[in-house]
C-alpha cells in the first residue's frame, strides 16, 4: 500500500529539550508556527491551531508525548478543519547530535499524493527552517500571525486609547525597554507608568511608519491636556519576536515632563 507522507530531516544547534519544547509548549509553537495556538503539553490533550483568522482551524491530539525524545499526534475532526487533514499524524523523533539536535519530522496518513500534500509539504519545509531558527536564538515569529507592524499598531491604538489590557497582550512578560526617563526589563511596570500618562491624554496623531523584518518605527505627535507640555514629537522603536514585542527604545524629550511630575 502506498504511504503518502510529508517527512523531514533537519539538525538543530540546540538541546533536544529545548527544541520539544518549541514543537510542544503553547509558547514555543506561537514562535514558529502560528500565533494563533491554544496548546497544553500532555497525553489527551487536543491542541488548536488557527490561520487565516482562524477561518481555519486544525485541532491535534496527543496521542504521544515523550519528552525530548518523540511526539505523535492526531488530527482530529473540527466544522473548520479541511476534511483530508483528518485522521493524518504528526510524528517527530529527537535524537542527540553532538552538542546539537537531529529532528525527524513526519505528517503521515494521508490518502492522496494529490490534493493538499504538496503545498502542505512545501509549508512544513519552511517551518523546519523557522524552527530551527527558533532553537538557535534567531526568531523570525511564527509563519502563520499578524506581521510585526500589525502588532506594533495593535500595541499602540490600544494604549494610546486606554486599553492597557489589549496592549499587555502585544507584549512579551520580559520586555526590554528603554526611554529618556525610563528602562524595565519586564511589561508589568511599562504597563502602570502607561496608565499614569492616560488622565493627561488628549489625542494621539500618528504621523508615519517604518518595517523592515521584526522592526518597526512609530513616529507620533502625543497631544495632551496639559499647557505646559503641549503636544511631544516621539519616535519609537520596536523588535517583534514570537508574535510578541520584546524590545522597546522611546524618543522624545523628556524636559517638560520631568518638570511637572518632579513640581519643578
Amino acid at each position: 500500500m502506498t504511504e503518502y507522507a510529508s517527512r523531514h530531516q533537519i539538525r538543530i544547534a540546540a538541546p533536544p529539550e529545548r527544541v520539544f519544547d518549541l514543537l510542544t509548549t503553547e509558547s514555543g509553537l506561537r514562535r514558529w508556527w502560528t500565533a494563533s495556538t491554544v496548546a497544553t503539553p500532555e497525553p489527551g490533550a487536543v491542541l488548536r491551531f488557527g490561520f487565516d483568522g482562524d477561518s481555519v482551524m486544525m485541532h491535534f491530539r496527543v496521542d504521544r508525548h515523550d519528552r525530548a525524545r518523540a511526539l505523535t499526534w492526531t488530527c482530529v475532526d473540527n466544522p473548520k478543519s479541511p476534511r483530508e487533514w483528518v485522521d493524518t499524524k504528526i510524528v517527530a523523533e529527537l535524537q542527540p547530535d553532538g552538542d546539537g539536535t537531529l529532528l525527524r519530522f513526519g505528517h503521515i496518513g494521508w490518502a492522496s499524493g494529490d490534493g493538499g500534500l504538496p503545498l502542505c509539504n512545501t509549508t512544513w519545509g519552511a517551518l523546519m527552517h523557522r524552527l530551527r531558527d527558533a532553537a538557535e536564538g534567531r526568531d523570525r515569529g511564527p509563519l502563520f500571525g499578524p506581521s510585526a507592524r500589525e502588532i506594533v499598531r495593535a500595541y499602540h491604538d490600544a494604549w494610546t486609547t486606554g486599553k492597557l489590557d489589549l496592549a499587555a497582550e502585544r507584549l512579551s512578560p520580559s520586555v526590554d525597554f528603554q526611554g529618556p526617563i525610563d528602562r524595565f526589563d519586564r511589561a508589568e511596570p511599562l504597563l502602570a507608568e502607561l496608565a499614569k500618562l492616560q488622565p493627561i491624554i488628549r489625542s494621539v496623531e500618528l504621523l508615519g511608519e517604518l518595517e523592515r523584518g521584526d522592526e518597526v518605527c512609530l513616529r507620533y505627535q502625543l497631544i495632551t491636556a496639559v499647557p505646559a507640555i503641549g503636544t511631544t514629537e516621539v519616535a519609537e522603536w520596536f523588535k517583534v519576536q514570537g508574535g510578541r514585542i520584546v524590545s522597546m527604545r522611546l524618543y522624545f524629550d523628556p524636559r517638560p515632563y520631568v518638570a511637572m511630575f518632579s513640581g519643578g
